[in-house]
């Protein structure tokens, strides 16, 4: 089974129709690599969507138009069956 296009594209609406969501800020030190894209990684439940969030409102507050910041969470059930292929490799 594959994830519909439809899904992917309610979930990119999604992503783009975020509000702004008061959440507390955590001191998080990152590495600066331009160009690199950031892993964030850790425990369930432990603040990193909102992490995420908070650094997505700080670009577009900063003047970066927003839908060149979506975030997109892969917490839904119907993402389920969605697979990724780079080159002849299947990544599921």
């Amino acid at each position: 089974m594959t994830v519909s296009h439809d899904l992917l594209r309610l979930k990119l609406a999604e992503a783009l129709s975020v509000g702004r969501t008061p959440l507390t800020r955590r001191d998080i030190r990152e590495p600066a690599v331009p160009g690199k894209a950031l892993a964030v990684v850790g425990v369930r439940r432990s603040g990193k969507t909102s992490h995420l969030v908070q650094r997505r409102e700080a670009r577009i507050g900063g003047g970066r138009p927003p839908e060149s910041q979506l975030l997109v969470t892969f917490e839904d059930d119907r993402l389920v069956a969605m697979e990724a292929c780079a080159g002849n490799r299947r990544f599921v």
